[in-house]
């Protein structure tokens, strides 16, 4: 969630830009975008809108990852401050639609293959050797998603870029300990906005 004083200079810009004093100098503008550091908080603001409901709207969103897998959905953390590129690429390839698979060689983990503008990439901006329960992960070598749903030593160094949230990571390993005997399950993933609870 932003904080407020990320609300407090986008109120101050925003009465600037629509002030009678603009106006008067011919600079009024009837729409002002913003961006906060997570390339998902651009966004504009029409004169016509309440000033306050549309900003507090906009920076109480989130984009997180949303993982549908045999029927059952679950939500990721988007860590947009230590993996900026690997979350734009794959915010760009989604939604993805491929099949899982338990890795075996890593008893927590599961893999997929994902194509898109995030298929190549094989920079690591969030190197993680020692997973945490949860991490999703970017292995470029493999052009794969690799999700550790416990404590887990990979195989190699990941590039973290997503975390399953602390409250679907127990659903969510039930779930994924089911693909060692279900290979090729389907798998979808999509990128949604998430009121931030205040």
């Amino acid at each position: 969630m932003y904080e407020k004083i990320g609300l407090t200079i986008a109120r101050a810009i925003a009465a600037w830009y629509f002030s009678e004093e603009q106006r008067g100098l011919g600079r009024q503008r009837s729409v002002v975008k913003f961006g906060f550091g997570d390339p998902a908080a651009v966004f504009s603001l029409s004169a016509s809108e309440p000033l306050e409901r549309r900003i507090e709207e906009v920076l109480t969103m989130t984009k997180m990852l949303k993982i549908t897998l045999n029927g059952e959905t679950f939500l990721a953390d988007m860590l947009w401050d230590k993996a900026p590129e690997a979350c734009k690429l794959f915010e760009s390839s989604c939604p993805v639609e491929s099949r899982i698979f338990s890795a075996k060689i890593c008893d927590a983990e599961v893999t997929y293959p994902v194509s898109g503008p995030i298929a190549n990439y094989e920079h690591i901006e969030n190197p993680v050797f020692h997973e945490p329960a949860g991490a999703v992960s970017w292995y470029g070598g493999w052009s794969s998603i690799c999700i550790f749903f416990d404590v887990c030593e990979p195989f190699g160094t990941c590039n973290m870029f997503a975390r399953i949230c602390e409250t679907d990571r127990e659903r969510f390993a039930v779930a994924c300990r089911n693909v060692w005997d279900n290979q090729g399950m389907y798998i979808k993933n999509e990128i949604v906005e998430i009121e931030a609870e205040a």
